[in-house]
């Protein structure tokens, strides 16, 4: 029912065949040439899983509601984008595939590459690198493998050298599990000491949080969070978490500054806006559309009723674990 027929090779083509929703249409022309019974017929399910709510091969509907959501929200904060000091506290969303949007060129070795992810971070005092936990047979690993995945490649080290196709080697698990592994024991080597001096850099990998950090820039010290340990496996919400962690370390006047690209983020952001006194902005974007978003003004502008409501509504109208109502 959900199947692609290739055409002939000289028209060069593919078409798809889709299936037909509108069901009932067909079922009531077909009841006027034959004894049909809708009523009995309608006791049976005609799909496992009703078509409202999936595709015809039974996957989730999609739709580009998270973008739109997010371009209504912006459009709220008209008027309260600002920069932020080097001061601030930035939480930065570690999804490898949005970092490699700032690399220009793609280094020869995997060491490169740490070092220019490191570079690409913000040079501020504080700073938490938080990862998504990668695990196997979840439903967030489902919608992994619908976006596509890719065969696995081993790290051997520092000097192995990337795919030439580097972002579609990302879009496999156990990739980017490899690769969140190698940051951190590139990052903790000494090598990076002079780069931590004065410095503090929260760093997640998997359901642990490490604490880097350099007295002398001679010697890197990792130490374990373990108010930070987590079985969450989304940065998304996790991001949460160190928010929460970061406010109870910081003066009310101190700032915190949440680097991401997904919307998932900014809608859970102004649900804890009670909980985290501190001002805190999302930083979003690329390039000329970069813009720090007042989360404080953004919370009092849908007022406090509708920003506890955000994150139900979200998921209820189709989110990556859950599905959008068709044509809705």
């Amino acid at each position: 029912m959900a199947a692609r027929c290739s055409m002939s090779a000289s028209k060069k083509k593919t078409v798809k065949v889709k299936a037909e929703i509108n069901l009932l249409g067909s079922l009531l022309m077909l009841t006027q040439k034959h004894d049909t019974s809708l009523e009995q017929l309608f006791k049976y399910p005609l799909q496992p899983i009703p078509w409202v709510l999936s595709t015809a091969d039974g996957a989730l509907v999609k739709t580009d509601k998270s973008h739109q959501m997010l371009q209504c929200l912006k459009a709220l904060m008209e008027g309260h984008t600002a920069s932020q000091p080097d001061t601030c506290v930035h939480i930065v969303d570690g999804n490898t595939l949005a970092l490699l949007q700032s690399i220009v060129r793609l280094p020869e070795t995997f060491e490169g590459l740490a070092m220019c992810i490191f570079s690409s971070l913000p040079a501020v005092q504080i700073m938490h690198f938080v990862t998504d936990n990668y695990v196997e047979n979840s439903i967030k690993d489902t919608e992994r493998v619908r976006r596509g995945t890719s065969q696995t490649y081993l790290i051997g080290g520092n000097k192995t050298k990337p795919l030439r196709d580097f972002k579609m080697s990302m879009r496999s698990s156990d990739n980017k599990r490899q690769l969140t592994k190698f940051l951190l024991k590139e990052w903790q080597s000494d090598r990076y000491a002079a780069r931590l001096c004065d410095r503090t850099v929260f760093f997640v990998c998997e359901r642990d949080c490490m604490c880097l950090t350099s007295e002398d820039g001679l010697t890197v010290t990792a130490t374990s969070v373990l108010e930070l340990v987590s079985n969450q496996e989304e940065a998304d919400s996790r991001i949460v978490l160190h928010c929460l962690y970061a406010s109870k370390c910081l003066a009310i006047s101190n700032r915190i500054v949440v680097n991401s690209l997904d919307t998932d983020v900014f809608v859970l952001l102004p649900y804890y806006s009670s909980q985290i006194p501190q001002p805190r902005f999302f930083d979003t974007g690329c390039g000329n559309q970069r813009r720090q978003l007042d989360i404080h003004k953004c919370a009092s502008e849908l007022d406090l009723s509708i920003c506890s409501a955000l994150p139900a509504f979200h998921a209820f109208t189709g989110c990556d674990s859950t599905s959008a109502f068709a044509r809705k």
